[in-house]
């Protein structure tokens, strides 16, 4: 019986093995290394508005904004959907946006300077 369970394990083993390194494949056979990837960097709120209705003033100098009629936040996720294509043109295969998370100043739109990791 003791011979019969060193078996068993053995071969339990043996399937997990196997089974890790089959899952292991199916996950990378598509992928690139990231390497060789062409990065268009860009600060989400200054890219493109793509959708007007969302625009808002940051909440530091709010006449100065209401007075040139220029809000701070304009760019947006539909921006930057709407755009896809015109990346891709100029040869970019890849983006990385800047954190979206509440900031400390209103005129810290690039996201590194957080004060709240929880609102956007």
């Amino acid at each position: 019986m003791r011979k019969f369970k060193k078996k068993l394990f053995a071969a339990m083993l043996l399937l997990l093995a196997s089974s890790n390194a089959m899952a292991t494949d199916n996950f990378t056979d598509n992928r690139t290394d990231f390497r060789d990837e062409s990065i268009y960097f860009m600060i989400t709120t200054r890219f493109y508005d793509g959708d007007p209705k969302n625009n808002v003033l940051c909440w530091d100098n709010q006449e100065a904004q209401m007075s040139t009629k220029d809000p701070c936040w304009r760019g947006d996720f539909q921006g930057v959907i709407d755009k896809f294509d015109y990346i891709k043109a100029l040869g970019f295969t890849a983006i990385w946006i800047t954190p979206v998370v509440q900031n400390a100043s209103g005129y810290d739109y690039h996201g590194y300077h957080v004060s709240d990791f929880s609102k956007v």
